[in-house]
């Protein structure tokens, strides 16, 4: 089974994977349930393989990393119209990059390895393949929903749409000929068949029939046809009698894929002794996909007999293929103290390669004294954290007392690095209560500062002394997440007058740059600050408008802002500054306030958005309207604010109709993941954004600015859908149409490099 997957926009990490029975693919931690941005230990340095958790145990591998797109229709292709290279391989849909293709795959180690194989591409920007099948015929039928945009459910044309019929020479005219499904014996020559309905109107046929097993086990006999074989094998299972015989039959086969159908068959059908019966078959095989197969058949099978043969499968292990190392944890988590038991008496007996990727991803406690001496025989820091974040899998009861030994170790070569990770993975309870614990830490806290560890530690120990020297470096630091999570712990640890204190003290350029952390806060307490701020007629203008600014990130700001903006309380250059300001506001009615107000001031005329998509911009003017208008909320190449979806290669996904169509009128293509929520808490605070996380406990919201705030779930009353787009609304009436335009044509710009790297 084969499976793609889309990513959060602009991650580059749509993905290709086989399908493990039971296996985890990583959409979220499986300890916390937190999303792929939650900060945690070991986790990969590349944001496509961070995004799925592929360091952590328990995930299995990705077969293909494709980068950046929006992953549509698949299937297997089975026919013969088609050139020898794409014979049973999947075809997939790719509207994003406006292409059809396929992945040849070919056996490696338990897994497989691809690469990519374009079958259909077009010039157009608006060919968006949408699904792809086989008709009667054999022949290849498209569906382009021919569009300016694809995700999101965006669309600028609702019109025009294509099917393309891709065939082979000879076969130029459609033509369908019914199937022969007049005997048992005719109809199974059809369950090969291309075409999905022939292949199950067969099944019907064959499997209804008096006959079936006679004909079915002479199409076995007969065929040479291994994929004709396993569709038999699985009609057979199907039907009333000895099925053990039948998953027996086909392990007898030598095609490995005819004996993994064979476990396949058992697992699905037969009784726990059957199923150890076939699999015993199984044990002795030298393929590690069937051995991968008998694996994951352990997978709810308890007592002795299944220990043993995980056993013998685990000793089979040497290291390096993930895909047998994943297969194993599959037989093994739901029993992991009697998996891992019988597996350390085989250990006592005789080194075994591998032993320690088999510790690693076990779900047994029994694993903590030898995760610990991995732990001190680790030379590298690098080696080093992926045995930490094994622990985190387990009882924290249990590792609690494994972490302490860790944080307290002066000798090992990496320390320091020790002392880091077991940090990251101590309890907050436990580093408040222990005294020893809390010693150590005030020791190894300079070597920290400056990282996501010193703020971790901060927050779950309640460190208030370390306050002065966050607040130091939030200031000195250009990090924007560094900036926003301090902003905030600086007044969870250490109170709002820890800001105020700081800003008194200040020249005037620092006072610039505190105003600014202070826009990350939301208070009563700092918003009524900020306005003392703004209503000091001795401030000088920078000041004021920097507090403006602020203000207009905070929910109630926002609104006492437009209020004095329409009244006309606010006059001259500073409303000006602050309509703009306003325009990115998180509260959809504000922004609109403040774009009205430009608009009646500018005069804002109707635009024909096909005559603009016609016209030729400049890029580089473009990339200028998208530093003034766009960054404060997106980023490009890592230039602007990590709020919407990235940019990167958004030419790529949309043409110039759709760009204009996706500015103009925002709220008609949402992107997956960024549907906006409107929250309120107990103490009656307001946030909006998008959920980036959330767990059992707590939801992180990703607001406005790129600022996260995470909120205790207890404390919220009310969680709306906004049922609109985060985006400001007519914003281009902000802009002429030569900077619109040039705005286009630095988005369409935007494109991916070559892209699909095979997994490791």
């Amino acid at each position: 089974l084969w499976q793609s997957d889309n990513d959060d926009d602009g991650n580059r990490g749509t993905r290709i994977n086989f399908v493990m029975e039971f296996g985890n693919y990583g959409f979220k931690d499986q300890v916390t349930g937190a999303g792929w941005r939650t900060p945690r230990i070991g986790m990969h340095d590349e944001i496509p393989k961070r995004h799925w958790h592929l360091n952590d145990p328990g995930v299995i591998p990705n077969l293909l990393q494709t980068g950046s797109g929006s992953p549509t229709g698949m299937l297997v292709y089975e026919g013969n119209q088609l050139p020898s290279a794409f014979h049973h391989q999947m075809l997939h849909c790719e509207p994003g990059h406006n292409i059809v293709r396929a992945y040849p795959v070919e056996p490696k180690g338990a897994g497989y390895k691809a690469n990519i194989l374009p079958l259909v591409t077009s010039q157009d920007e608006w060919f968006r393949p949408s699904d792809v099948c086989v008709a009667p015929d054999g022949s290849v039928m498209i569906a382009d929903w021919y569009d300016a945009g694809v995700g999101g459910h965006l669309m600028a044309d609702i019109k025009r749409g294509r099917i393309y019929r891709i065939h082979g020479t000879g076969h130029e005219q459609y033509t369908v000929e019914a199937p022969d499904l007049s005997t048992s014996a005719t109809a199974a020559q059809h369950l090969n068949h291309p075409n999905q309905e022939t292949r199950y109107l067969a099944f019907q046929k064959v499997s209804q029939s008096l006959d079936a097993q006679q004909v079915l086990n002479d199409l076995i006999k007969q065929s040479n046809d291994s994929r004709l074989k396993a569709r038999a094998y699985w009609c057979l299972a199907s039907l009333p009698g000895d099925v053990k015989a039948v998953a027996q039959g086909a392990l007898d086969e030598a095609d490995p894929n005819l004996q993994m159908t064979g476990l396949r068959i058992a697992r699905q059908f037969l009784s726990t002794a059957d199923v150890l019966a076939v699999n015993e078959m199984a044990l002795n095989r030298t393929d590690m996909q069937v051995l991968r197969e008998a694996a994951i058949s352990l997978r709810f099978i308890s007592g002795t007999k299944a220990n043993e043969q995980w056993v013998k499968l685990a000793k089979k292990y040497t290291g390096g293929d993930r895909w047998y190392l994943e297969a194993l944890g599959i037989g093994a988590d739901l029993y992991a103290d009697a998996r891992m038991t019988a597996y350390m008496r085989a250990l006592e007996k005789s080194d075994l390669p591998g032993s320690q990727d088999i510790i690693w991803r076990s779900r047994s406690d029994l694993t903590l004294p030898h995760l610990f001496d991995l732990i001190q025989e680790s030379e590298t820091a690098e080696e080093m954290v992926r045995y930490f974040r094994a622990m985190h899998f387990l009882s924290p009861e249990e590792t609690k007392r494994y972490l302490s030994q860790a944080l307290a170790e002066r000798k090992h070569p990496q320390q320091k690095a020790m002392a880091r990770y077991a940090l990251g993975s101590l309890s907050p309870k436990l580093l408040q209560d222990s005294r020893e614990i809390r010693q150590r830490v005030d020791e190894i806290l300079p070597d920290l500062r400056g990282t996501d560890m010193w703020t971790m530690v901060i927050r779950n120990a309640k460190l208030n002394k370390e306050i002065p020297a966050l607040l130091d470096s939030a200031l000195a630091s250009t990090d924007q997440n560094f900036r926003n999570e301090a902003a905030g712990l600086v007044v969870e640890v250490g109170g709002h007058e820890m800001i105020t204190k700081a800003y008194e003290r200040a020249q005037a350029d620092e006072k610039i740059n505190i105003l600014d952390l202070a826009s990350r806060i939301r208070s009563e307490e700092n918003r009524n600050w900020l306005f003392s701020i703004l209503d000091d007629p001795e401030n000088a203008v920078s000041l004021s408008r920097e507090a403006a600014k602020a203000l207009s990130k905070d929910w109630n700001g926002m609104g006492m802002l437009a209020d004095r903006l329409e009244s006309g309380a606010i006059e001259g250059v500073q409303a000006d500054a602050i309509a703009t300001f306003l325009t990115q506001a998180s509260r959809n009615d504000v922004r609109q306030r403040a774009i009205s107000w430009l608009s009646e001031k500018k005069g804002a005329a109707p635009i024909d958005l096909d005559a603009l998509a016609e016209r030729e911009g400049d890029p580089m003017t473009g990339r200028m309207v998208f530093d003034q208008y766009c960054m404060a909320c997106h980023q490009v190449q890592g230039r602007g604010v990590n709020f919407g979806p990235n940019l990167s290669q958004i030419g790529d996904k949309l043409g110039p109709t759709g760009l204009l169509s996706a500015i103009v009128y925002p709220s008609q293509g949402i992107g997956f993941g960024f549907e906006g929520f409107n929250i309120e808490t107990k103490d009656g605070t307001k946030y909006s954004g998008f959920i980036e996380s959330q767990t059992e406990l707590e939801l992180t919201l990703r607001m406005m600015g790129g600022i996260t705030h995470t909120l205790s779930l207890k404390e919220i009353v009310s969680q709306e859908p906004m049922g609109e787009s985060l985006m400001t609304a007519n914003l281009h009436q902000l802009m002429d149409e030569d900077e619109l335009v040039d705005l286009m044509a630095y988005l369409s710009s935007l494109k991916a490099e070559d892209e699909g790297t095979p997994a490791d």
